[in-house]
């Protein structure tokens, strides 16, 4: 079948994505606190016309830096412009949620 190996790709990067997931170790303590956070997005190329968005919080802690996923999403693009302007409207949400937000706790 053509699109075994398109299906076997997709269902390695969704496993890969919950294992990255359940092997996040967090520290309670430090969650504990109030601390400041950035919403980040990360994109990762996994096909011509696949890419996998995590969007998640980061945590700036006395300690040092805790990183966590809040989700993560496996999409098809259909063509990089398209993509691009996708990736600015989220990236400009996020900078009016910072302004509206001042702090997380």
């Amino acid at each position: 079948m053509e699109n075994h190996g398109y299906a076997s790709a997709l269902t390695q990067e969704v496993e890969a994505i919950m294992a990255l997931e359940q092997n996040v170790q967090l520290d309670p303590e430090a969650m504990e606190q109030p601390a400041p956070f950035v919403n980040r997005i990360q994109v990762t190329a996994v096909g011509p016309n696949l890419v996998r968005m995590a969007f998640g919080e980061v945590f700036k802690l006395p300690s040092g830096e805790v990183y966590k996923y809040r989700s993560a999403v496996t999409m098809a693009t259909l063509d990089v412009q398209q993509f691009a302007e996708l990736l600015l409207s989220i990236t400009s949400m996020q900078a009016k949620s910072a302004q509206t937000e001042p702090q997380r706790v």
